[in-house]
């Protein structure tokens, strides 16, 4: 009894491993992949998620999945979500993305940890209108907002290609 035991617990890892692999290979770009249903874009991996949470919970969401709510760093990452959004949705979607100014007000940070080295405000944006602490793209004319964090919205997660397994010939 035993022996078989040991044999199903070593072919139920075995499965796992190999299906690991394969899902981290589906989408490789160069020497970077991004796990199943992920798309790979500059050098990190995006997906989209439509069921509308507040901001927290999409933030630990994302986490739960080995990512955060995205940055974003230029206007191609930027255009790349958009575009990512209408693709998926047939609209422009307002969607939650990584930036707050929870710690200070006015200072905008990211979730993962990254510089804010880049923003695509709308006019007049942030105004912290009523207590506004999250950042919200795709307002108005596809620009970004302060939005009340508590407020239900599909989301942007983001997260760091796995460098892809070699195989020794």
């Amino acid at each position: 009894m035993f022996v078989v035991c040991v044999h199903v617990c070593v072919c139920v890892i075995l499965l796992a491993i190999i299906f690991h692999s394969n899902l981290l290979n589906r989408a490789c770009k160069t020497d970077d992949c991004c796990p199943d249903g992920w798309s790979h874009f500059g050098s990190r991996c995006f997906m989209f998620f439509r069921k509308p949470k507040t901001w927290i919970d999409a933030e630990l969401s994302c986490i739960e999945i080995g990512g955060n709510l995205a940055s974003i760093h230029s206007s191609d990452d930027n255009q790349f979500i958009q575009d990512t959004v209408l693709r998926l949705t047939g609209s422009h979607w307002r969607v939650w993305i990584g930036g707050h100014d929870g710690v200070e007000e006015g200072v905008w940070q990211w979730t993962d940890g990254s510089p804010f080295d880049f923003n695509h405000w709308n006019y007049g944006e942030p105004n912290n209108f009523r207590g506004e602490h999250c950042l919200v793209m795709n307002w108005g004319a596809h620009l970004w907002s302060d939005y009340r964090c508590t407020y239900r919205l599909p989301y942007m997660c983001s997260s760091r290609p796995v460098p892809k397994t070699r195989t020794r010939h």
